[in-house]
């Protein structure tokens, strides 16, 4: 399974020997955002919990920059490994 760093610049993806060279899979993808609002923006889950206090989160411009670098990081790899294919 891949899983989102928190490398010194505050992105990355890790990829280790053990994972399999096949396109990132629903379930993967999921865990990959869950990862990236857990470390970059103190966010516990994404699932909806209908209430305001749960569903709404303050969070620094600095913190949701990380986050979206982040993610992009992810996708610029995962577009590589499978281009290269």
């Amino acid at each position: 399974m891949r899983a989102a760093i928190n490398s010194p610049a505050g992105r990355g993806f890790a990829r280790g020997p053990a994972f399999p060279e096949t396109p990132m899979n629903k379930g993967e993808f999921e865990m990959l955002l869950f990862a990236i609002a857990r470390i970059h923006l103190n966010i516990d889950t994404l699932e909806t919990r209908y209430s305001d206090r749960l569903d709404f989160h303050d969070c620094a411009v600095w913190c949701i920059r990380a986050a979206l670098t982040a993610a992009y990081d992810a996708g610029v790899i995962e577009g590589r490994r499978n281009a290269s294919k």
